[in-house]
């Protein structure tokens, strides 16, 4: 489902930027987590059990209301939590087999990453102007050794939860801040059977210097997966969006290895190439599609 389609009734105006300059590009990678170059991206199988998922909701206030956030979770995903640590400033508990700590931080996100990277959510329009006010933020971690598709899916869920907060601003996760509704709605997708990839990963759309429009993700490293680049032709933003998120979506939940040469497409007529190479927006290796 193309997240335009999915929001095409709240008019958001949806703009985007003509190109990428070069001192964005380096914003970009500056704000990037650290990859280590590697030859070859079938030796990045997936082994990533013990891995942590971390997010950071952005508060207006240096207050967070745990009894408001339990009752949340209870109404919206109907799950009882069972709780394991509780202290003024942190709670930690189990869903099922999977671990959730988060704790108060009672000051800004450090370095203004926030502040910097706001302006490239282009579907929140006043991204910048509202993270400006967060005095204060949550770190929320999930961990355990138990699958990294259940562990996304909680993380997805007790964020949501948090969403529903007057006290949260946003959710500053894969260098780009989410609008808290826009966010929670996503993750509606949950109670369909749909794994909730835009709460996980970031389609970034851009005009290159050439004025083809393309994609990027990020966060498929969480998944210890290759982030991807699509560069489109003549595509339209929507239509490669969703093509992107098709292509994430199928790595992630079918564990699947594109490698250089191969092909990909979602129709019978469709081949489009696959490199794999040093990235053409990110700083690293990335999956390039062509289509």
């Amino acid at each position: 489902m193309s997240l335009f389609n999915f929001f095409k009734k709240k008019d958001n105006n949806i703009e985007f930027k003509e190109e990428i300059k070069e001192e964005e590009k380096q914003d970009i990678e500056q704000q990037l987590p650290e990859e280590k170059e590697i030859p070859k991206n079938e030796d990045k199988q997936q082994n990533v059990k013990s891995k942590n998922i971390i997010g950071f909701p952005l508060l207006k206030e240096n207050i967070f209301d745990k009894e408001e956030f339990k009752s949340n979770f209870k109404k919206y995903w109907n799950m009882e939590l069972t709780e394991e640590n509780s202290k003024d400033e942190a709670l930690t508990f189990y869903v099922g087999d999977v671990m959730i700590g988060i704790s108060l931080m009672p000051a800004p996100v450090p370095n203004q990453e926030a502040e910097k990277n706001a302006p490239y959510n282009y579907m929140w329009k006043e991204a910048l102007e509202e993270v400006k006010k967060h005095k204060a933020h949550l770190l929320v971690i999930v961990f355990g050794n138990t699958s990294i598709i259940d562990k996304s899916i909680v993380f997805v869920k007790v964020l949501s939860a948090i969403c529903k907060s007057e006290n949260t601003l946003g959710i500053y996760l894969n260098s780009i801040t989410y609008e808290p509704n826009f966010y929670f709605e996503c993750a509606k997708l949950i109670n369909e059977n749909h794994f909730p990839i835009y709460n996980l990963v970031w389609f970034g759309l851009y005009k290159n210097n050439e004025g083809i429009n393309c994609s990027y993700t990020i966060g498929m490293h969480t998944f210890n997966k290759d982030e991807i680049e699509v560069i489109g032709n003549n595509t339209e933003f929507r239509e490669i969006q969703d093509f992107t998120m098709n292509i994430a979506s199928y790595i992630i939940t079918q564990n699947i290895v594109l490698k250089d040469g191969e092909t990909i497409g979602f129709t019978e007529e469709q081949k489009c190439k696959i490199s794999y190479k040093k990235g053409l927006i990110l700083p690293f290796n990335t999956l390039q599609v062509y289509m």
